[in-house]
């Protein structure tokens, strides 16, 4: 099993600010992430954290911040958990520069973010690959459409967990349609059903 935690920093968004510290208003949804990311540490699972960072100590002093001070978030500094740095894209970066783009921008980019290669090594084989946090209609889209176009090899499926996700713009999630755009390989899964699947494990 393979999990990744996409742009955690989303749960902590309210409109353009981000909160730091608990946020009672979304307590159950992240008492159920938090139980969902234990249980897969118990199972053994491979548990990879994508990180955003623009490259600013102080974006990603504020983005730590935001969870140090919210016990329901400590999982995020479990050293467990594998973490790299993707674009705000949700996106590993190009193995290399792509024609035209600007070499001093391309050298800060490459220090930054995880490569596609480095990322490929990094996930393994695993059958089944869940996706949760970050933005349903932008960065986890975008994440599971790249495993479905690099990283699907021998009839591994990708669950997204609605719950545990942030959607800012559902009709535009409908419109993205990953199941229909995949062929069935991105599905949707509830979190009493994925619960009730690990504890099988």
């Amino acid at each position: 099993m393979l999990l990744n935690i996409i742009h955690p920093y989303t749960y902590k968004l309210n409109g353009d600010t981000l909160d730091i510290g608990p946020c009672p208003e979304f307590r159950e949804r992240d008492e159920k992430v938090r139980n969902f990311i234990r249980k897969s540490f118990d199972v053994g699972a491979n548990v990879i954290l994508h990180n955003y960072s623009e490259g600013s100590c102080i974006g990603d002093g504020l983005r730590d911040a935001a969870f140090l001070t919210d016990p329901l978030f400590d999982f995020l500094f479990d050293e467990r958990i594998k973490e790299v740095k993707t674009t705000i894209h949700g996106l590993p970066r190009f193995d290399k520069k792509p024609k035209g783009f600007p070499r001093r921008e391309w050298e800060i980019f490459s220090k930054i973010y995880i490569s596609h290669l480095e990322f490929s090594k990094l996930i393994g084989r695993e059958k089944n690959v869940f996706f949760i946090g970050g933005v349903l209609e932008n960065c986890v889209a975008n994440i599971m459409n790249y495993f479905y176009e690099n990283h699907i090899r021998n009839g591994e499926r990708l669950f997204y967990i609605p719950e545990l996700c942030v959607s800012v713009d559902p009709k535009k999630w409908e419109e993205i349609d990953m199941e229909k755009k995949t062929k069935g390989v991105v599905s949707t899964i509830s979190y009493e059903r994925v619960m009730d699947l690990i504890s099988l494990v």
